[in-house]
């Protein structure tokens, strides 16, 4: 499970839908990978990254998946 993306994710008060939007998934999609069974795309992360550096959140990928 990605902790520290849960973590993150509901420190900007999203919920797992929300976010799965904004990355152009679905939520049962967001919610494999968020808990761990399937892995993120580059693309996605990435967008996940950007959300989570606009509100000075995160500095990195490893901040959120390592």
């Amino acid at each position: 499970m990605h902790w520290t993306l849960l973590k993150y994710r509901k420190q900007l008060g999203l919920t797992q839908s929300e976010l799965a939007k904004k990355i152009g998934i679905s939520t049962n999609s967001y919610g494999k990978k968020e808990n761990g069974t399937v892995p993120f795309k580059e693309n996605e992360m990435a967008i996940i990254l950007k959300l989570f550096k606009n509100d000075s959140i995160v500095t990195s990928l490893n901040d959120l998946f390592l």
